[in-house]
């Protein structure tokens, strides 16, 4: 748990995303459509920044 929360809170530091609903948004992108192939955080970073506007 807490290892997703560094890594959400890192994600919106280096995108520069200040509101809570975009942390939100990112859990739920994780959590419920990340693609379970996806282990690097470098990867999960990318699929996150390319699908960002489909969620």
């Amino acid at each position: 748990m807490y290892e997703m929360l560094y890594f959400i809170n890192t994600y919106m530091e280096n995108e520069n995303l200040y509101n809570v609903s975009d942390g939100h948004k990112i859990e739920k992108m994780i959590k419920d459509y990340i693609p379970s192939t996806l282990r690097s955080q470098e990867n999960i970073k990318n699929w996150i920044k390319n699908n960002w506007n489909q969620y």
